[in-house]
């Protein structure tokens, strides 16, 4: 059977389903389930807390989001996107000198702008939208609502010209590689991986993710968790049309009850924190609430309340605490607060792959399994130990190369010829990149645990590290 756990505001299944799927590591029944969770914070939070249950590796579910479910059913993986805007700029560079999209020609340089375009394409496309929709829903309001008839003319034309280049190049962004997926499921007979699936944490999901969500069901059963109450349209105004199109799929709606014991104070904000204009009750004594206008404001908004608290109330830096869910969401912490004069006692340790050495590790196994794609390269090529061990400047190299298209290894070469600015550079970056590939080759083909432990040790002398750790 297919369900849907709906839960109220401030619950949610993800601890459920970790914890069935804990139970079923323990009969040796979970290696054919998988989560799938939305953030790379609830998928590593799931993988973490999967392996306190000391699961074998071999009966491991899998922990994975909807864009890698639909990438290893489609068979194949998207552009990333820095290669997606360097796409869409050079586009835009090309049809600006041959007079076309005059509407841009202001903005086509202004900061963030093809980032803009990139993530609306995407919006597009995962809406299930094509090019020719478009230009034909843009026909069909013509005259009926207020626009600006030159800036979507322009935008459908671009977002046509983006699909055929896809098509050109052989490429496929997010809503192609999902399109794959669908396809995949649609013609093959094979038997999926998963006998049971898990959902969680989901609360918006456009019509291509619905889409694979209905092919998949019909082959697996799924069971989806999301935040979401009847009766409360001005706080789930957004979720109740993915509830009501996974009813109309056919899952089963199960309403659960809030099962935590909480405050009074905590309760009502519980009730009312989403509330187009939310109130603070007697009940809620002492508990305040600040309003930001985005997620990047709110930083500067806590710091600045901080400052307030602690010149008003007269308390010490030590005498405050600031929670975060997730601190790598908040990078710029430390400087905010410093900005202000307040002094931060923040752990200075970083997860694994925010140390050099590991992530370099992991990037270079990356690159390996990439076949050289742009990013993968490019990742590698930023640390510090190749970096400093090739001589290169690698920021130069990236920007020289911006107009290039690179989609592995035999593109290499060619793109650093032709971008050399100099002759000097180009002897340089061939003897580094003929160095980067020499130890690349010895990584070709499988091997034993110790003829792999010998290939890193190799890797590591060339880069010095033992010297430079000491």
């Amino acid at each position: 059977m297919n369900r849907l756990h709906c839960t109220p505001l401030g619950a949610s299944m993800f601890d459920d389903f970790i914890h069935r799927l804990q139970l079923a590591g323990k009969t040796g029944t979970s290696g054919r389930m998988a989560l799938l969770l939305p953030s790379p914070y609830l998928l590593e939070r799931a993988r973490n807390q999967l392996r306190q249950a000391e699961i074998p590796a071999w009966e491991f579910p899998r922990v994975l989001s909807l864009d890698e479910l639909a990438a290893n059913l489609a068979g194949c993986c998207k552009i990333s996107r820095v290669e997606q805007e360097l796409l869409i700029a050079c586009l835009l560079k090309e049809n600006s000198a041959a007079g076309l999209f005059p509407y841009f020609d202001q903005i086509v340089d202004f900061p963030g702008f093809v980032a803009a375009v990139a993530r609306l394409f995407d919006e597009l496309k995962m809406a299930d939208v094509l090019p020719e929709e478009l230009e034909g829903a843009i026909e069909a309001f013509e005259g009926e609502i207020e626009r600006n008839a030159g800036r979507d003319a322009d935008i459908a034309e671009l977002f046509l010209t983006y699909q055929e280049r896809l098509e050109e190049y052989s490429l496929m962004d997010v809503g192609e590689m999902y399109r794959r997926a669908l396809e995949a499921l649609d013609c093959s007979e094979n038997l999926l991986p998963y006998e049971q699936i898990f959902m969680a944490e989901f609360s918006v999901l456009s019509p291509l993710r619905l889409q694979l969500i209905e092919r998949l069901k019909k082959r697996v059963p799924l069971e989806i968790g999301i935040c979401f109450e009847k009766n409360r349209p001005g706080v789930f105004r957004a979720v109740e049309p993915v509830y009501q199109a996974l009813v109309g799929m056919g899952f089963t709606a199960e309403f659960h009850d809030v099962t935590m014991k909480s405050m009074a104070a905590l309760e009502h904000l519980r009730r009312t924190l989403f509330d187009d204009a939310p109130t603070l009750s007697d009940e809620a004594a002492g508990i305040g609430l600040l309003l930001c206008p985005n997620r990047t404001k709110e930083l500067a908004v806590v710091a600045d309340h901080v400052k307030t608290v602690m010149l008003q109330e007269q308390y010490n830096p030590q005498e405050v605490a600031v929670v975060l869910r997730d601190p790598g969401a908040y990078t710029r912490l430390r400087a905010e607060f410093a900005e202000r004069g307040i002094p931060v006692d923040m752990s200075q340790s970083l997860p694994l792959l925010q140390c050099a050495l590991p992530r370099l590790i992991f990037d270079w196994l990356n690159m390996l399994q990439e076949q050289g794609s742009r990013s993968s390269v490019t990742a590698v090529l930023k640390s510090p130990y190749i970096s400093d061990n090739l001589g290169w400047d690698v920021d130069r190299l990236e920007s020289c190369l911006l107009g290039e298209v690179i989609r592995g290894w035999n593109d290499w070469p060619a793109a650093l010829g032709r971008r050399a600015p100099d002759e000097v550079t180009d002897a340089a970056w061939r003897r580094g990149w003929n160095e980067l590939v020499q130890y690349v080759r010895e990584w070709s083909g499988p091997v034993t645990w110790t003829q792999w432990a010998m290939r890193l040790c190799g890797l590591l002398d060339w880069l010095l590290v033992p010297a430079v750790l000491g």
